[in-house]
């Protein structure tokens, strides 16, 4: 499974130091994102009806997070899907 570098735990201070959550109200938003072998994340999709303001500042963190480390199969790296939540 593709993963954050440094863990959980470095990836719960990301999110905590650098996402906006200065939205009315509490949505969950839910997403897929792909990790490609290199990687790179793209391919965002909301996958609930969370407000559409609250699933881009999801993907903007996303996308400032830097190269994740990906899934490897076999010995190789692979491209792989992540789901992920959020509350904002």
């Amino acid at each position: 499974v593709a993963y954050y570098p440094g863990g959980e735990e470095d990836w719960k201070k990301f999110v905590k130091k650098n996402l906006d959550t200065k939205f009315k109200g509490k949505d969950n938003v839910e997403l897929r994102f792909q990790v490609d072998k290199n990687g790179d994340l793209s391919n965002f999709l909301l996958l609930n009806k969370a407000p559409n303001q609250k699933y881009e500042e999801v993907v903007r963190l996303l996308k400032s997070s830097g190269k994740w480390f990906p899934s490897v199969q076999n010995g190789y790296c692979v491209k792989s899907y992540v789901r992920l939540s959020f509350e904002l």
